[in-house]
């Protein structure tokens, strides 16, 4: 019977039947890790944070990987990963956590996708202020801020501006695009728009996208003085400084509010100070040169996002003032020979800066007498040719 016994017990342990015969898994395997919980993401500027809560272990490595492929960050014994992020595309993420002699967890469950805004800047002098578009013209009492000319850019869309020319409180929020922009002291005021309203509309007529839009728009002031981006000091001088404090400032205050903002194009509408001015003009292409290094330098924005330039043009405001004989023969021949320096610069940047283009404003309607300013029809035309221009290259 002991015989018998011993026997049926080395068979139990042979078959691996008998509790604690074996090992508890297949010879050479090795324990997995746990999967990352609580995975999320935060908007920042520029790009998002992916957070989560980290595994038990030592030198525990995660691979953060995004669907679809193209945003990715890696962090050890971390809780968190920041990831570089210019585009529009709306990522989900997604953890793994591996260690040394460990097998890697399972991915953790894909985070909600991401949703982000398209943010357009748009700066310059007056035209880009819309000096003398008026919301109501003044002659047909036609109201541009209303149907049959607004589309859904109007209520979809944000605008935000310095308080520089138009009246708004530094640091102001973004508002409706129909938001009245007012020029003027108090009572006194007129409603104004600029490029951009013509911008936003074109954009959500062919995309349905809305954007947000920042303005950073003086009168009277030169990318070789006051735009300068080395340029400081208070306003006007620093514009440059100042706009690219305020593109930060809303994206960072939308990032807190939990939207992620991506910058998708600078739109330039600038040149008229240097037209009168031959020293400027003839600078123009070396500082038009250096101010698209600095957006691109200082904006956090996509490399290959479009600088759009509205080629200026003051023939009209040259002939006018000619007409009525303010011009001698010698200064006309230097606005002329100013004005057609400048253009050629934005044609230059145009042809040799990357993900550079333009849009002329010659044949656009301008407000009379003077002819400098784009009237309220021209500055809808021209923002519909920049959206048409760039669009294709937003991110």
């Amino acid at each position: 019977m002991k015989r018998a016994a011993s026997k049926v017990f080395v068979a139990l342990v042979c078959a691996g039947v008998l509790v604690g015969a074996l090992p508890s898994s297949p010879a050479g395997a090795t324990a997995v890790l746990a999967t990352p919980t609580a995975v999320r993401v935060t908007p920042g500027v520029g790009g998002i944070t992916v957070s989560w809560n980290p595994v038990a272990g030592t030198l525990v490595n995660y691979a953060v990987s995004s669907t679809p492929p193209g945003a990715s960050c890696t962090a050890v014994n971390a809780s968190s990963c920041v990831i570089t992020d210019t585009s529009s595309t709306r990522y989900t993420f997604s953890v793994v956590a591996s260690a040394p002699n460990l097998s890697p967890s399972l991915p953790s469950p894909a985070t909600p996708a991401l949703a982000p805004r398209l943010v357009l800047v748009l700066a310059g002098q007056s035209n880009a202020n819309g000096y003398e578009s008026y919301a109501v013209d003044p002659v047909t009492k036609i109201n541009y801020m209303a149907a049959p000319y607004a589309n859904g850019a109007d209520t979809h869309g944000l605008i935000t501006w310095l308080p520089w020319s138009e009246i708004q409180g530094a640091g102001g929020t973004p508002v409706p695009l129909d938001s009245p922009q007012q020029i003027g002291t108090p009572p006194n005021t007129t409603t104004i728009f600029g490029p951009e309203l013509g911008l936003a509309r074109q954009i959500w007529a062919d995309t349905g996208r809305p954007v947000t839009i920042v303005k950073a728009a003086y009168t009277g002031t030169a990318i070789a003085t006051n735009w300068n981006p080395s340029k400081k000091g208070s306003i006007p001088n620093g514009l440059f400084g100042g706009m690219v404090t305020k593109v930060q400032a809303v994206m960072a205050a939308d990032a807190a509010a939990g939207q992620f903002d991506v910058l998708g194009g600078f739109y330039w509408y600038q040149g008229e100070s240097e037209t009168t001015h031959t020293g400027w003009a003839r600078a123009y292409q070396a500082h038009l040169q250096k101010l698209v290094a600095a957006v691109r330098a200082q904006l956090p924005m996509s490399p290959t996002a479009p600088v759009v330039l509205a080629k200026e043009d003051l023939s009209g405001y040259i002939a006018y003032m000619d007409s009525i004989g303010i011009l001698s023969p010698g200064k006309k021949a230097a606005y002329l020979a100013g004005n057609a320096t400048v253009r050629a610069a934005d044609d230059w940047a145009a042809a040799n800066l990357p993900d550079v283009v333009e849009t002329d404003t010659f044949p656009l309607e301008r407000a009379a007498p003077l002819y400098v300013h784009l009237d309220n029809v021209g500055q809808l035309i021209l923002g519909s040719r920049l959206a048409q221009v760039s669009e294709s290259r937003l991110p």
